[in-house]
């Protein structure tokens, strides 16, 4: 079927340019603007790239899966990107907004047409859903990188082709999903989610807030939104730093998210 927002030859031929076939299998593409939480973590914020963004799979850097943002008004090339690391968590907030976890924050794809992100979310998936069955151990540090000014908000990371060779993260930063057995106390199972019925008491507050976004207590007997769940715990620095009610404003034309963090607008 034809892609409803990339339907002229010349974007096709732009993605083509900076995702060559040589090296790459491009997986599917469609047109987003990139949001991320920061500089603060609560509020969505506009990075200014807009494009396509092309789930690929990366030949000449060990078979690793990439998210790459195309620039389609300049013709620019790849203006960020992002590898799908050990343990990826791809969320699907609104039909027309997904989050995941990179090395500083959270960020967030917001579609331009909701069947091109139900197409993009099921293939994101299907891939990490696979690579955490044939290969259940590696590196796990998320990694991005961008071109221009947003690419100050990832750090000092930058492209390498040479797979693994990445600096120490900053234990301040958010924290990736690798290893959830240490919370074990408090109820989690990495291949049940969360049993509901014996939750440390500390964790009770956060449970109930959760109701606020959608997420009730069925929900977090997943595994995968219970993943959501610790990740954003883990990022704010534990239990403790999410006593307080969050900021539940919405933005104008915002659907209700199923993360704390509010949608951002729609195109």
């Amino acid at each position: 079927m034809p892609s409803a927002t990339l339907p002229n030859p010349e974007d096709k031929a732009a993605i083509k340019r900076a995702v060559p076939a040589s090296n790459n299998k491009i997986l599917t593409a469609t047109v987003v603007r990139l949001f991320l939480a920061y500089p603060d973590p609560k509020v969505w914020s506009f990075t200014g790239m807009t494009g396509a963004i092309v789930f690929c799979q990366d030949r000449s850097r060990g078979q690793s899966f990439f998210f790459r943002l195309i620039d389609l008004a300049e013709g620019k090339g790849i203006l960020w990107e992002q590898e799908l690391y050990e343990d990826f968590y791809y969320h699907q907030d609104t039909p027309f907004f997904h989050t995941f976890a990179i090395e500083s924050c959270l960020a967030g794809f917001s579609f331009a047409d909701e069947n091109e992100a139900a197409v993009f979310y099921r293939k994101v998936l299907n891939k990490t859903q696979n690579k955490k069955r044939k290969d259940p151990t590696g590196d796990a540090s998320p990694t991005s990188s961008g071109n221009g000014g947003p690419s100050s908000w990832f750090g000092s990371s930058s492209r390498s082709s040479k797979k693994g060779k990445r600096g120490p993260i900053d234990k301040s930063l958010i924290s990736q999903p690798t290893n959830f057995q240490h919370l074990s106390h408090i109820g989690w199972d990495p291949e049940k989610g969360f049993d509901t019925k014996n939750i440390d008491p500390s964790w009770k507050g956060l449970f109930d807030q959760l109701s606020t976004y959608g997420i009730s207590t069925e929900d977090i007997k997943d595994a995968e939104t219970a993943k959501f769940v610790v990740n954003y715990v883990q990022a704010k620095g534990g239990i403790s730093n999410d006593a307080a009610v969050p900021d539940t404003t919405e933005a104008p034309g915002s659907l209700s998210s199923q993360t704390p963090y509010e949608t951002p607008w729609r195109w």
